[in-house]
């Protein structure tokens, strides 16, 4: 079952998952199925590969990682399960080089009206960044070469 577009309030499953789950719901749902309004999936079209993912914190931090079937994205979830504390994140990744162009698209409790979207710079070797409380984050990398 494919979401619909947060835009499209008109369709039934909408409203029904809005009834069922509430919109934070629907928009923590739609960070795996259509984060960026354009049918974009978690781990590529057909799911891709998903590939391990540690947290040091993992009562606070919660990780998840998948690679497209073709290898040229790496996604990166991220949940910051802390309802009061952010949460600094140095990412290791072994064996994928990416661009320094990162794609970012998050949900949380600092914007409750949907998911927001960056581009952020990242050198190779070193990818840090912040976890607001409560919130989901989403890395789109970009294989390098």
């Amino acid at each position: 079952m494919e979401l619909p577009s947060i835009k499209d309030r008109s369709r039934p499953i909408f409203l029904l998952l809005c009834a069922v789950l509430g919109l934070a719901g629907v928009l923590c749902f739609k960070m795996y199925t259509n984060y960026n309004d354009q049918g974009s999936r978690f781990g590529g079209e057909d799911g891709g590969s998903s590939i391990q993912a540690l947290s040091d914190d993992p009562d606070w931090i919660t990780s998840y990682a998948a690679t497209t079937t073709s290898g040229s994205q790496l996604c990166l979830m991220l949940i910051n399960k802390d309802p009061e504390k952010l949460a600094n994140a140095e990412i290791v990744l072994n064996g994928f080089q990416y661009q320094s162009e990162v794609g970012l698209y998050r949900y949380g409790n600092d914007h409750l009206q949907g998911i927001t979207q960056e581009n952020v710079s990242a050198q190779l070797g070193n990818l840090r960044l912040t976890l607001p409380v409560y919130s989901m984050t989403l890395l789109i990398l970009s294989r390098s070469g």
